[in-house]
């Protein structure tokens, strides 16, 4: 059995024994490990190369402002040339829950229910290495009853949302009338480190749905409709249609216990249409071989999960659907687990595990002033061709030693 074939037996059935999660969850590894300003030394390994990188990743905090940088030095005989010096890894300012603006990786991002666009990452292309073709903008405006959020990423990915919530409809749970639009304007046409061609197509798409938490985080109904649209965008030089397909989907989600999570939708998808078409594989996978259906089939997502907070999480998502492969996307994370913190987290997008990623952040002696990260990550491709990077090195948490400013630890 694979690795990624027992990764995905054993959190299913961890969740299966914890309890029937929002769909498609990945885990970031600073969601377990303190904010803290690191010095480190290690061998990046992308593919057929091995770097030496020397490196500072300082985490900054003043009040309601937060800086993470990346201070980078590569040394090899063929840096790749989007590894950057400087990296300006996250800048997130909150005004009171009201408005936000938020710069870095965008990931785990949702709008409307999931049908169009669910946990979008835009950095997940490439190696694990994080620069600055990675980063988008997101920002957000609250004012009730009206909210307004907008994203645009360095590969030219624009979404846009509109919520307008009536109050105290039903048994004092409010409605919510949401409407979403999502670009991309001139699609992808890169490689990955093994030359593998990622190619998908410009592409428009909009939704709309309508969601009330009649139990309120122990029970939402909801119910979206999308369209994915021709586009006269350009095409990065592919010869490459858009996709065109309309779909619609009903279901209900909720948390009990303030620990378990769970989902269960259906989904009528008309010809073409490819569900949750901008997901977190968008950047890393090419559309080519995807199978969108060629007539209007049905199926259903569930989803189930078992939340701790910094101490462990484990989500696995499956989608069936008529005319293609059942979809299998898992995500564990844990801190402090016999002196280690990590996460693992395993992706399908539609058309099955020859579209997939796979990837491990692991920090080893975690609770230690000097600790050692090892972290990999494989591309699956629809042609049967496979690609990695990994890398080891040891770290240190400066803040073990300095007194530094506005740290946020």
């Amino acid at each position: 059995m694979s690795f990624r074939s027992l990764f995905a037996a054993t959190v299913a059935l961890i969740c299966i024994s914890q309890a029937p999660a929002q769909a498609k969850v990945t885990y970031d590894l600073s969601e377990f490990s303190r904010s803290q300003t690191i010095a480190g030394i290690s061998t990046v390994r992308v593919d057929d190369q091995t770097l030496l990188k020397l490196a500072i990743s300082p985490d900054l905090k003043f009040r309601s402002v937060e800086l993470g940088l990346d201070v980078n030095l590569y040394l090899g005989d063929d840096v790749p040339k989007e590894f950057n010096s400087v990296v300006f890894r996250r800048f997130k300012y909150d005004h009171d829950e009201k408005a936000g603006i938020e710069v870095g990786r965008l990931q785990h991002v949702t709008l409307g229910q999931g049908l169009l666009m669910n946990n979008y990452d835009s950095g997940s292309f490439g190696s694990y290495e994080f620069f600055n073709q990675k980063v988008g903008y997101r920002g957000y405006i609250d004012y009730s009853p009206i909210r307004v959020e907008a994203l645009y990423t360095s590969s030219r990915v624009l979404g846009t949302r509109l919520v307008y919530s009536v109050k105290d409809v039903f048994l004092g749970a409010p409605l919510s009338f949401g409407a979403t639009f999502v670009r991309d304007k001139n699609g992808i046409n890169t490689q990955d480190e093994a030359g593998v061609a990622i190619v998908r197509p410009a592409q428009d798409a909009w939704s709309a749905d309508i969601s009330m938490p009649i139990g309120g985080k122990y029970l939402t109904l909801y119910t979206e409709y999308a369209e994915l649209l021709d586009t006269d965008q350009e095409n990065s030089g592919l010869n490459l249609n858009s996709v065109e397909g309309k779909a619609g989907s009903a279901g209900f989600r909720g948390t009990l216990f303030k620990i378990f999570n769970y989902r269960a939708e259906y989904r009528a998808l008309g010809s073409g249409f490819i569900p949750s078409y901008f997901d977190q594989n968008y950047e890393a996978t090419s559309l080519t071989d995807d199978p969108a259906p060629n007539g209007q089939v049905q199926g259903y997502l569930i989803s189930s999960g078992f939340d701790l907070g910094k101490t462990f999480k484990v989500n696995a998502t499956y989608e069936d659907y008529e005319q293609a492969d059942p979809i299998f996307s898992a995500a564990a994370g844990w801190s402090n687990l016999f002196g280690v913190t990590g996460v693992v987290n395993y992706a399908e997008s539609f058309g099955g595990n020859d579209s997939a990623v796979l990837s491990a952040d692991l920090i080893l002696n975690s609770t230690d002033a000097v600790s050692y990260m090892v972290r990999y990550k494989k591309l699956y491709h629809p042609d049967g061709q496979e690609s990695d990077s990994y890398s080891f090195g040891v770290q240190t948490n400066l803040n073990n030693f300095f007194k530094l400013p506005f740290s946020s630890n």
